[in-house]
């Protein structure tokens, strides 16, 4: 239920959208940059959507590819 009517603190279609799109565009950035990065974030989730244990799976593997590609300090959060 909180998943369709878009209470605060729940995690939503607009939210995968809005991180979908963000992944998508430092993606992009970085490739720009020289970084071989591989992502393929979905960006059109809807409300009557309800992701999959490997849509999520994918979802983290995104985020995890744009991490992976750059130095990052040891006191960065993970």
């Amino acid at each position: 239920a909180e998943w369709q009517s878009d209470l605060k603190g729940a995690y939503n279609a607009s939210d995968l959208n809005r991180v979908g799109s963000a992944v998508a565009y430092v993606a992009g950035r970085l490739n720009g940059y020289g970084y071989a990065v591989a992502v393929s974030p979905k960006q059109d989730w809807t409300v009557s959507d309800i992701p999959t244990a490997g849509q999520m799976a994918s979802y983290l593997r995104d985020v995890a590819a744009l991490r992976g590609a750059i130095a990052v300090m040891a006191s960065t959060a993970g």
